[in-house]
């Protein structure tokens, strides 16, 4: 059996189309565990998701770390990953935000993908 192609997803993060589906994932992901984003269309850019979701984590991370872990389960981080970062990352919030973040267009990616073969 081959391995899966690994994705690069520096090519997707400054397609408008793209970004906007992403934000559209975080908003149903982050809305399942009653968190609320809302994104616009106006000027959305990969840099503004991670404006938008940082503090949450943040927040999270130093409030309700078990909320923050149902969270990343039902956005369905590697729990590996996420592991790692709290115990080893220095500034452990903003990496999880990226993390959730690339995990989000990841699935958009893939669903695309998919639907376009």
């Amino acid at each position: 059996m081959s391995q899966p192609e690994k994705i690069d997803l520096s090519l997707y993060k400054k397609n408008a189309d793209f970004v906007s589906k992403t934000a559209a994932q975080l908003e149903k992901d982050f809305s399942g565990e009653g968190y609320s984003l809302n994104f616009t269309e106006t000027d959305l850019s990969y840099e503004k998701l991670y404006e938008a979701v940082f503090p949450i984590i943040d927040n999270l991370l130093n409030t309700q770390p078990y909320k923050l872990q149902q969270l990343i389960y039902r956005i369905d981080l590697p729990e590996k990953a996420y592991g790692e970062t709290i115990q080893k990352s220095n500034e452990p919030a903003s990496e999880l935000t990226q993390l959730i973040i690339q995990r989000e267009l990841l699935k958009v990616v893939i669903r695309h993908h998919y639907n376009c073969k």
